[in-house]
């Protein structure tokens, strides 16, 4: 047994179930039936990524016992297959989130609102922003 197997195997069973959990949650998208969900962002960082580093990891441990010049390679592989899950974790949670909208924004506005007699203040309106420095307060 080399020393680093326990350690690919920690790292393989993260990406493993990285994969599995993507997956898992593509196929629950996909039957919540909405247009134009999954898209390919999801698709890509949940099941693209695991996917490809566990591929590479297992390819390093197949190549590290057949090929003598990459054997002392094989812990500096291994570290770096282990340092990218934590940017994966990071934006795991939504950070490849895509609107299924079109490209039309609507114009910044600002909130107008009126205080009471009481003292209660309420929003009367909103009104479009048309450019810096030209706010106006119609009294």
């Amino acid at each position: 047994m080399r020393w680093s197997d326990l350690p690919t195997t920690l790292i393989a069973s993260a990406w493993g179930f990285l994969l599995f959990a993507g997956v898992d949650g593509l196929f629950g998208i996909k039957a919540q039936n909405v247009p134009g969900y999954p898209v390919s962002g999801q698709i890509v960082l949940y099941a693209g990524i695991p996917a490809l580093f566990l591929l590479l990891l297992i390819g390093s441990v197949v190549l590290s016992r057949r090929a003598r010049w990459f054997y002392d390679f094989y812990p500096f592989a291994t570290g770096v297959f282990a340092f990218a899950l934590f940017p994966v974790l990071m934006v795991w949670g939504g950070g490849c989130e895509q609107r299924n909208t079109p490209n039309v924004r609507s114009p910044p506005s600002i909130a107008i609102s009126a205080r009471l007699k009481s003292g209660v203040s309420r929003q009367v309106g909103q009104r479009p922003l048309t450019g810096v420095g030209q706010f106006r307060l119609n009294v």
